[in-house]
């Protein structure tokens, strides 16, 4: 039987990660912070959960009975709000991610999975050159961390990253959350310019192409999973339509000096080298999105 860790295993992108593999049939180590957000999966046999803060990291290994597979850490603390931008904060996402390094050599893991950002992309329009934002600046500087670790180590590595996940289960307050509720509510948007390019992926093909990631993915490579990049104008009035939306939409109004670098980022490589591609409809994601919202973060009026 193949065991996997997971950190970060209650977020959105981690329970579904959880699942999937549980469906595959692995065991499960999921770290989280509170067991009672894993409750839907808790009672599985072959899933362990283990509550420890990410301060508490440099512990994990006394958690775990045996060797793993697959070690995947998606936990980071300050993913929004004004903590995307405290330097001591995402500095401590550094400091505890490489204490979970220790561990990781203790416990014996054949592949580490780190979960980077877009954000490490994320420039300005005046230089192209400079990551404008500290949360991607710490995560790239982690990755390179990781992956040096692991190549000194024998350790199998990869980072995966994505741009707007999206889907049945999210229950935060990210962007398209609250572009889908707003456009339920046929309330008015302020958006960023149109042509951004911009791409929004369905959880269900996020994870597939992680699975393809640690299936086949070339060792110590960097894979970007997502859909198609477009205009973000176009995706925007595509989820406008599937929800036959009265909301009025104002490109441009929205101030952002800053854009994901597309010209950076191999977009196909992921395709090349394991041959991923996307299963799912954009539209009947669309639709189920908006009825889980509808019947999981809407208000009754």
């Amino acid at each position: 039987m193949k065991k996997a860790i997971i950190t970060g295993a209650s977020g959105f992108i981690g329970k579904a990660l959880c699942k999937r593999l549980l469906d595959e049939g692995y065991y499960i180590y999921a770290v989280v912070r509170n067991k009672e957000k894993m409750k839907d999966v808790i009672e599985n046999k072959f899933l362990k959960v283990i509550e420890l803060d990410l301060e508490k990291y440099i512990d994990l290994w006394k958690y775990i009975d045996d060797k793993v597979d697959y070690f995947f850490h998606l936990a980071w603390d300050g993913v929004y709000g004004e903590n995307f931008r405290n330097l001591i904060i995402q500095s401590e996402n550094i400091i505890n991610s490489i204490n979970l390094l220790d561990s990781i050599k203790k416990i014996g893991v054949n592949k580490f999975i780190f979960s980077t950002s877009s954000h490490i992309y994320r420039v300005s329009k005046e230089n192209d050159d400079v990551i404008t934002c500290t949360y991607g600046s710490c995560k790239f500087a982690f990755q390179n961390i990781a992956k040096t670790f692991c190549y000194n180590n024998n350790i199998d590595f990869n980072s995966i990253f994505f741009t707007n996940v999206f889907g049945v289960g999210d229950y935060s307050n990210r962007s398209t959350n609250t572009i889908v509720k707003k456009m339920i509510n046929n309330e008015d948007l302020k958006l960023i310019n149109k042509d951004t390019l911009y791409d929004w992926i369905y959880i269900d093909d996020a994870i597939y192409g992680i699975m393809k990631v640690i299936e086949l993915g070339k060792n110590y490579e960097d894979y970007y999973i997502g859909n198609n990049v477009r205009r973000f104008e176009d995706i925007i009035i595509d989820v406008k339509k599937v929800i036959n939306s009265d909301s009025n939409l104002f490109f441009g109004e929205f101030e952002e000096n800053s854009f994901v670098n597309y010209d950076k980022v191999d977009i196909n490589k992921l395709n090349k080298d394991t041959g991923f591609y996307i299963k799912t409809d954009f539209q009947e994601t669309v639709k189920l999105t908006e009825e889980w919202i509808k019947n999981n973060l809407m208000e009754e009026k």
